[in-house]
């Protein structure tokens, strides 16, 4: 199944599916796929909101995602933010922290500098974050804002037409 398709430039593709994020730089012709980085059992990817690209550098992705991680005796559930900087071939931990709600989701703005743009997260629960990144070989990931929101379980965020002011947030309360 395909759940996510970003089309991040001239025939660069991204689109999220059950073996993981794959990778397009031909169109379409061909795919890669790595899960190089990433913790085993990954599950819950299916949210059409789970991957985004740097607006200045089409090979750096997030993604966020559910997993499981066994803990001294129990399985834990986790709730994740990875970034790659190389189109996918490796990923490496951005936010990681035990948890079990809806879907996570991960928004990138459209630059708001000339060398930055807003990275935004939502646990699918009531964490709902914005930090500031500033572009380079491994972007910066700035402090993470906690942002205001009158109820939790947030599923999905909405932008303004520039793609920089978020205009909506949605989840079990409707629409904020």
């Amino acid at each position: 199944k395909t759940y996510a398709v970003l089309a991040t430039g001239s025939k660069q593709l991204k689109i999220l599916t059950d073996a993981g994020v794959k990778v397009s730089t031909d169109g379409g012709t061909s795919w890669t796929v790595s899960l190089t980085g990433l913790p085993s059992f990954i599950f819950d990817i299916g949210s059409h909101d789970q991957i985004a690209v740097s607006p200045f550098k089409s090979n750096h992705l997030y993604w966020t995602f559910k997993y499981w991680n066994w803990e001294t005796d129990h399985w834990q559930s986790h709730i994740a933010l990875y970034r790659s900087t190389d189109n996918g071939s490796t990923w490496s931990s951005v936010l990681d922290e035990p948890g079990d709600n809806r879907p996570s989701f991960v928004r990138a703005t459209s630059a708001t500098g000339s060398n930055t743009y807003e990275l935004y997260y939502a646990d699918g629960a009531c964490t709902f974050e914005r930090a500031q990144v500033t572009n380079g070989a491994t972007p910066t990931i700035g402090a993470w804002t906690t942002m205001n929101h009158q109820h939790c379980d947030h599923a999905d965020l909405g932008f303004d037409t520039d793609n920089h002011s978020p205009l909506l947030l949605v989840g079990d309360g409707g629409l904020q």
